[in-house]
């Protein structure tokens, strides 16, 4: 993460030199120096300290439901003083299969009430909005950004060239592509990309239960409903890992489901495992962060 990048989710949230100092243990004259850049060359572990604690409390504030802690990136824990308590939503759900929480976007469904696939589809079609129906509530999916289309299409390209380097019976899917992820009446979602294995539970109009992959990119109007509502969803489904992709932020938050619970982080110039392909496949993300840099030099 940038010097920039921290002092903009520093005046976004009000937070003072006295207050990063406490939370990282860094002194604050060394914490005014460095987000002051007057230090032009900060000692390694002040900046991944300060690295986790902005990247840590961005994520958080998406969401602040407890969860368990965050790994550094690549999955290797750095030695700081930062706690990590509350830093990335993955929220447990209730005996009603809900978090509990009240979502932007969506449309009331008391526990008398949920909506079904029936509703779903007596949707009239409005150009340029579509919907995904979750426990029997509505979500509407604005349209995406410009980033988020250019980085989507980079990522179906390398996970498309790697299923045919290796001659793997998977398929790659891209939004709008509906998934019944819990073969029920009360779900249907639309990943922004998804990989299959079994390509007996695909249908022509949709996915029959959870892909082996999904990936969803970020957006503030989608970030709170990806990061804890989906991500409960698809643990639960069976979904063996899942990427999510911060533009903004410029990283790749990744869950191995099939493993763990914990969040591995990664960088637009960091080499990924994917890990559903046993190690077959590993994504460049500098290839992408080449495709799309422009737009963050305008």
């Amino acid at each position: 993460m940038t010097i920039e990048k921290m002092n903009q989710i520093r005046q976004e949230y009000g937070l003072t030199y006295a207050h990063i100092a406490e939370q990282t243990g860094i002194p604050v004259s060394t914490v005014q120096k460095v987000l002051g850049n007057i230090t032009r060359r900060p000692r390694r572990g002040t900046v991944e300290a300060l690295t986790d604690f902005f990247l840590a409390y961005a994520l958080r504030e998406a969401d602040p439901s407890p969860v368990a802690p965050i790994p550094a990136s690549g999955g290797t824990v750095r030695e700081s003083s930062f706690s990590y308590e509350s830093a990335l939503p993955l929220p447990a759900a209730d005996s009603s299969g809900n978090s509990g929480k009240s979502h932007a976007g969506t449309a009331p469904a008391s526990p008398e009430h949920r909506y079904t696939l029936e509703d779903f589809y007596a949707l009239p079609e409005r150009e340029g909005i579509r919907t995904e129906l979750i426990d029997g509530r509505f979500y509407e999916m604005t349209a995406p950004a410009t980033v988020h289309q250019l980085i989507l299409s980079r990522m179906f390209l390398l996970f498309e060239a790697c299923v045919d380097r290796h001659q793997q019976n998977c398929i790659v899917m891209l939004a709008p592509a509906d998934v019944q992820l819990d073969n029920d009446e009360y779900t249907m979602v639309e990943p922004d990309l998804y990989i299959l294995c079994d390509r007996g539970r695909l249908r022509k109009d949709r996915l029959l239960g959870a892909p082996d992959f999904v990936l969803e990119i970020l957006s503030p109007s989608t970030k709170t409903k990806d990061m804890s509502v989906k991500t409960r969803k698809y643990r639960a489904a069976g979904v063996r890992e899942y990427w999510m992709i911060d533009p903004d932020l410029k990283v790749i938050l990744q869950y191995i489901f099939a493993e763990d619970e914990e969040v591995r982080i990664y960088g637009f110039h960091d080499d990924i495992p994917l890990y559903i392909s046993e190690g077959l496949c590993t994504i460049h993300f500098e290839e992408v962060w080449q495709k799309v840099r422009f737009l963050y030099e305008e």
